[in-house]
């Protein structure tokens, strides 16, 4: 994995060959309502690696970069018709905890 990171935020990449088959953007978030957390800003793995455990690592990844930040949870959004995405989620153990809108202007 090559890391890139600041203090708010960290890219994963996942190299094959000098090759990037994958990757995982993931951002401290502070909200005057809720405990910080660590989102998945985005999260790609190149079409002939999925199903074979990059993308599983990616989390792990992040995951183990917010615990060194304190921050024990991790949240991901994702489209309501992206079923793969969902059940790749649901399978690690993440939890769906809200439905809603997006607005933009």
């Amino acid at each position: 994995f090559f890391v890139k990171e600041n203090k708010d935020w960290i890219d994963f990449l996942a190299e094959k060959e000098n090759e990037v088959i994958g990757w995982i953007y993931g951002c401290y978030i502070l909200r005057v309502e809720s405990d910080p957390f660590v989102e998945i800003g985005g999260m790609v793995v190149s079409s002939e690696y999925r199903r074979k455990g990059i993308g599983k690592k990616l989390v792990f990844e992040l995951q183990n970069w917010s615990e060194k930040h304190a921050v024990s949870k991790l949240r991901v959004r994702c489209n309501v018709n992206r079923l793969d995405a969902h059940n790749f989620y649901e399978n690690l153990k993440f939890i769906e905890t809200k439905t809603q809108k997006v607005f933009d202007k």
